[in-house]
C-alpha cells in the first residue's frame, strides 16, 4: 500500500473501485483520513465526508468492457459445442477416411497414387 506523509501524518492511498461498506470500514480503520485514487486525480476523504454521494460509477468503457466478457464467453461455450459436434461426427474408421481422400486427390490430380510411399520418389523398387 501506498502512503502520503503530510506534516508528519501518514494517510494511505486507496485505489477505486471500491463500495460503501469498505468506504465506512476505512473511515472507521483511519479516522484522521485516507486518499482515494480513481485514476485521474486523489481525493482526500476524512471521517467528516458524506459517503452517501459514493454510488458505483458506470461509465461507457466499463459496461463495454462487460458486454464484451460476455460476448467472448458466449463466443467460446458456442465454438466448444460445434468443435464437439463435428468430432463427433468426424470419427468414423480412419483407414476408410483416408481411402476417400486418396480418391479425391486422385480424382483432381488424375495422377497415379502409390499406396507405399517412399522418401525418396524417384527411386524405383
Amino acid at each position: 500500500m501506498i502512503f502520503i506523509k503530510k506534516s508528519r501524518v501518514k494517510y494511505p492511498v486507496i485505489n477505486t473501485p471500491v463500495s460503501k461498506l469498505y468506504l465506512v470500514q476505512l473511515q472507521e480503520k483511519y479516522p484522521k483520513g485516507f486518499y482515494l485514487n480513481n485514476g485521474s486525480k486523489i481525493k482526500f476523504i476524512n471521517s467528516r465526508t458524506n459517503v452517501s454521494r459514493f454510488d458505483v460509477n458506470i461509465d461507457f468503457v466499463n459496461s463495454a468492457k462487460v458486454l464484451g466478457l460476455i460476448l467472448s464467453m458466449y463466443y467460446v461455450f458456442t465454438l466448444k459445442r460445434k468443435v464437439k459436434k463435428k468430432i463427433h461426427e468426424s470419427l468414423y474408421n480412419v483407414e476408410d477416411r483416408l481411402k476417400e481422400m486418396r480418391d479425391e486427390l486422385a480424382k483432381k490430380k488424375r495422377t497415379v497414387i502409390n499406396e507405399s510411399p517412399s522418401f525418396y520418389s524417384n527411386e524405383e523398387e
